[in-house]
């Protein structure tokens, strides 16, 4: 009887936690179209304008050292011996820089839009509740250090996770003798490749969606450590909040295997356009999900506005956009 209790408890609980982690899912979601609305309502319009220049200088910078790598490669061929290794350096210098540029964009993105991000969630918050916050040189020091060793840390516990990933996804193929099995009507694309990108896409998903939640985290005093247990508990809107952004790329990667032509170029384009885009929709989705969660307007370390900003809609309809 013992047991059977037992295991109706283990059941009950392991559905209530699937269930909390769909529902902060759907949350993370919603709060995008609800982004989109506030977005308009609140003309938060050229807040987009710095972050399309930063991406485009980013990906300029990044074929910029691809070229620089081509070339230095290319003068090793008349090199003697001491040229050759300072092209050796110019080389590896030039293929770190243009992979961080290339394939590490969002991080870069991340760490150079960190402050207009912080303004976009404060502005958001006080929109919605009437918080304001005193500009401090100290705190705003402090802020920018725990910006980098989040950046940081997650980093590389993303980059471990998918060298583990890699290892034991394409190790228990082989390990099974199914490695070279193609997905249908795909020559190229293999059922260990599908598994491998959808785990690294919802583990890029995850630590995406932290950097944004811990914007509002940081103006609630919490510490890194006790950031890290709130998303762990709510990762399904940090999952949710991620997704478009990753998405959005990996979108620009999948197109990049298609034959050239003017359709192709078209998606690319405008693809990138909304990757450009997309932190700042990421950020006030991410305020949005945190009111939702916390009720933004507990935080004690605020200051209180009497005149919270409308621009013809209250805070309350903004939250019900959200809901509903």
């Amino acid at each position: 009887m013992c047991q059977v209790l037992h295991a109706d408890t283990s059941i009950s609980l392991f559905l209530l936690k699937y269930m909390g982690l769909f529902k902060d899912i759907s949350l993370g979601l919603r709060s995008y179209s609800a982004a989109i609305r506030f977005v308009v309502n609140h003309k938060m319009w050229p807040y987009f304008v710095i972050p399309i220049i930063v991406f485009g200088g980013i990906i300029y910078l990044g074929f910029q050292m691809e070229a620089g790598e081509k070339e230095a490669k290319a003068a090793l061929a008349d090199s003697n011996f001491f040229y050759m290794i300072w092209g050796w350096i110019k080389i590896v210098f030039y293929f770190v820089m243009s992979y961080l540029f290339l394939q590490l964009t969002r991080y870069v993105m991340l760490t150079a839009l960190s402050p207009l991000l912080a303004i976009v969630s404060e502005k958001v918050e006080k929109i919605l509740t009437g918080n304001t916050y005193k500009f401090n040189l100290k705190q705003l020091a402090k802020d920018v250090k725990r910006a980098l060793l989040i950046a940081s840390r997650n980093l590389i516990i993303e980059i471990s996770i998918v060298i583990g990933l890699y290892i034991v996804i394409y190790f228990s193929f082989w390990l099974l003798g199914i490695r070279n099995l193609h997905l249908p009507y795909s020559e190229t694309f293999r059922f260990n490749d599908l598994i491998y990108f959808l785990a690294t896409s919802a583990v890029a998903f995850y630590f995406y969606g932290f950097s944004f939640l811990d914007y509002v985290m940081e103006r609630r005093r919490l510490t890194i450590k006790e950031s890290i247990k709130f998303v762990r508990k709510h990762k399904g809107v940090a999952i949710a909040l991620g997704s478009l952004f990753v998405g959005l790329f990996h979108s620009i990667e999948i197109v990049k295997e298609f034959d050239a032509g003017i359709g192709r170029t078209i998606f690319m384009w405008v693809t990138a356009l909304l990757a450009a885009s997309i932190p700042i929709f990421t950020a006030i989705a991410a305020t949005l999900s945190m009111h939702e969660l916390l009720d933004l307007s507990s935080n004690e370390f605020a200051e209180k506005n009497t005149e919270v900003i409308s621009q013809g809609r209250t805070n309350t309809d903004d939250v019900e956009s959200l809901n509903g």
